[in-house]
């Protein structure tokens, strides 16, 4: 053991998240020892082709330093004892360690602390240290190579949660360029817009932090350096846009030893270094650092209940310099190249920061504060579309539940979420299902880790919100999306799921409706039936900007102007979700404008259930206010009306089934031409050419003029569809992916 306890930083962020008395972790500290076990020192000689170490500079910040072989190979670690590391290292001009050597007054007997990381992206083994150089001096000046021994006094193994995996290769031909170096930023500076889109493109970066004892403690607790892998999807540490320099780092569930925060919270420095594996490119950054817990964090990130701020103080951006890279794969549509890597099944989604409005989630209720009243919605019916044959669910299972809010007046937090055609609900299920217990690894469902308040996101496919002059909503169609607003009139909505394979949710929510099935057939098939259950879910918010704009601008659904607006709809799967909201949206509101309007909407669908997911589309067409004819029985007697749209569904699938009979056919304010095509096999690119539009006089366009495009599905499936497209279209492409 190395540690007399939890230093006082340790001590204030335990006793902020509430478990600093907790038995199985007031003792934690005890695991980290005070020399290198043999393993780890087997680690550190024989597997790693780099190590991140923090060092600290002249003015007490904290830096995070790459050490590296001069050929990028394994093996420049030596280890004599148990508690001692020697390194001959190569570094390159920026590198913080470099500057400290060249400030170094030579025979200099100062004590400087030192942490390291030894992170094996192939396998996922990670191991801390912690302790002081004993000898630091160059081997040779002209190529940047040291020679570096320390002194072992902290070691400790760390699980292999949020590392992405990648496998490398030596590269001694690297040629390290400063692109940028700021020592000190003053208060008016801002990072370059290179260096954030750097980071908000890592899925890796390296925590350095700093511990400075207090005199009177200094014995017991003494002073010691921090250095830690941090990990995410692409995208997961953010950058505020109003300042252009801080960055916001969200703490994920972890071992709960909170040494780097507990750093933090003593000595607010920290650092963080990104790498970029395939280029090269190493990116330094120091600053002040504070860490956010609860409504505070929240209020600057949506959901997550942990962050870390850096200030950034100060920064190096080096390019082409790291003497190893990681393999890359051609995409199979030749677009460009992408790194070969294996992203860890533990990384929750991505938050987004409360400024960036178009992708954070809007909140009633932060699932934190844990209101005496939160905004409650019931589950009154379920619509079954696909069952899995057998007892146990299945991927076949995919249903439509409807929710009604719990009007409560005088309840503050019964709020009305406002909601436009393509966004999603966020619902907690802890009123159903509990909070979750701590799970340090859970392998069989490994997004749970982080799942602490049961939050799950869907797709409004129907909305009450949608239906002006629904004499059972007084709520207005086109609402602020900014704004919340109390209401006595019963908010409802409804999501379509699928079962998700492992996901807790899903399975358990399809279990009961085949438990259901077998006892209690009636509750499935009577409206309203299943409200005796009274199953509730909290209501958190609303989230998505795939929302379409009801501007007025030209090419909008509910534009001025006459003459065909066009739009194209592309799902995969369950990504039809967004689209079925839109579709229900457009035909249960009347025309916005006297013009007259009319759509050309093409959607394009690859799936596995053809006829499941062309029902939902039919279903989200028809409606009491809808006028419909199916395109094989057009009715040529149909009087004009304000709004036309139509609609040709290109259908993918492997499946070969029968084309059932179209279901369109109500009547009402708008009138619905839908024309659906089966194909056999994947999307290809011929299927975007212009639609032949039953008026004889019309002039065939160019498919993409005047047309705006969007795209939802999983990550692969999103990739092969935009190398279909033309590369000026490419761009303008808005994307929605199920990454919640």
């Amino acid at each position: 053991m190395a540690l007399s306890g939890w230093h006082r930083g340790e001590r204030a962020i335990h006793t902020k998240i509430g478990d600093l008395n907790n038995p199985s972790v007031m003792f934690l500290y005890t695991g980290i020892d005070g020399e290198m076990p043999p393993q780890h020192r087997e680690f550190y000689t024989t597997r790693l082709p780099f190590i991140p170490v923090t060092v600290v500079d002249s003015s007490g910040r904290p830096w995070g330093s790459i050490l590296a072989g001069e050929d990028g190979k394994l093996g420049f670690v030596s280890s004599p004892t148990f508690s001692t590391l020697v390194a001959k290292a190569k570094l390159w001009p920026g590198d913080p360690l470099m500057d400290i050597i060249n400030s170094r007054t030579e025979g200099s007997d100062k004590e400087v602390l030192i942490a390291g990381i030894g992170v094996e992206l192939s396998t996922r083994r990670r191991n801390k240290y912690a302790g002081k150089i004993t000898k630091l001096h160059h081997i040779d000046k002209s190529s940047g190579l040291i020679h570096l021994e320390l002194d072992v006094n902290q070691a400790i193994g760390n699980c292999p949660k949020y590392i992405t995996l990648r496998s490398f290769y030596p590269y001694p031909n690297a040629l390290p360029q400063i692109v940028h170096k700021v020592n000190d930023l003053t208060p008016a500076d801002r990072l370059p817009q290179d260096v954030i889109t750097f980071i908000k493109a890592a899925d890796t970066a390296f925590l350095g932090t700093t511990y400075v004892a207090d005199p009177h403690e200094k014995n017991l607790y003494p002073s010691h350096l921090g250095m830690n892998h941090r990990g995410g999807r692409p995208g997961f540490i953010r950058v505020f846009q109003s300042d252009g320099r801080t960055i916001v780092l969200p703490d994920f569930s972890g071992n709960r030893f909170m040494t780097s925060l507990g750093n933090i919270e003593a000595t607010p420095y920290a650092s963080l270094t990104i790498l970029s594996y395939t280029q090269g490119h190493v990116l330094y950054l120091t600053g002040t650092a504070k860490n956010l817990l609860g409504s505070a964090a929240q209020a600057i990130m949506p959901l997550q209940d942990r962050i870390t701020t850096i200030y950034v103080t100060g920064y190096t951006f080096v390019k082409d310099a790291l003497p190893f890279r990681s393999f890359d794969v051609s995409k199979l549509d030749g677009s460009g190249i992408v790194e070969d890597i294996e992203p860890s099944p533990y990384s929750p989604p991505i938050r987004y920061l409360a400024e960036e409005s178009s992708r954070a989630p809007t909140l009633l209720t932060s699932p934190s504060s844990s209101p005496s009243k939160p905004a409650t919605a019931l589950l009154t019916t379920v619509a079954v579309h696909s069952l899995t044959s057998g007892s146990e669910p299945g991927p076949d299972d995919i249903a439509t539940f409807t929710f009604q809010s719990d009007p409560n007046p005088s309840n503050s937090n019964s709020l009305t979420p406002s909601v436009r055609p393509g966004q999603a609900i966020i619902l907690s299920l802890t009123p159903l299902f509990g909070e979750k217990a701590y799970n340090h690894m859970f392998p069989a469902r490994p997004i749970e880790v982080n799942d602490d308040h049961r939050m799950r996101t869907w797709s409004i496919v129907s909305c009450s919100q949608w239906k002006t002059g629904n004499t059972e909503s007084t709520v207005p169609a086109t609402i602020d999306p900014g704004s919340s607003q109390n209401s006595t009139s019963a908010f409802e909505f409804s999501v379509t799921m699928r079962l998700k394979p492992s996901g807790f949710v899903t399975t358990a929510l399809f279990s009961l409706i085949r438990k259901l099935k077998e006892h209690k057939p009636e509750f499935l098939v009577q409206p309203g039936g299943i409200k005796e259950l009274g199953i509730r879910v909290c209501v958190v918010g609303v989230s998505g900007g795939f929302e379409r704009d009801e501007s007025g601008d030209a090419g909008e659904p509910y534009g001025e102007g006459k003459g065909v607006k066009r739009a194209t709809f592309i799902a995969g799967g369950i990504g039809i979700t967004p689209f079925l909201g839109m579709l229900h949206a457009f035909v249960n509101s009347p025309p916005l404008r006297t013009a007259e309007d009319e759509w050309d909407l093409h959607i394009v669908l690859s799936t596995r259930e053809p006829n499941v997911l062309i029902r939902l589309v039919e279903r989200a067409l028809c409606t009491p206010k809808s006028f419909a004819a199916s395109s094989s029985d057009q009715n040529p007697s149909v009087s004009s009306t304000k709004r036309r749209l139509m609609v040709k569904l290109d259908v993918f699938s492997h499946k070969s089934e029968p084309l059932l009979a179209s279901t369109v056919t109500n009547t009402g304010l708008v009138n619905v031409l839908l024309n659906i095509t089966r194909h056999v096999g994947r999307i290809t690119k011929d299927v975007f050419q212009p639609y032949k539009a039953a008026q004889k006089d019309e002039v065939e366009e160019d498919y993409w003029s005047g047309r705006e495009v969007y795209l939802c599905g999983p990550d692969s499936f999103s990739h092969a569809v935009l190398g279909m497209l033309p590369p000026s279209i490419q761009t303008k492409v808005r994307q929605e992916a199920f990454d919640y």
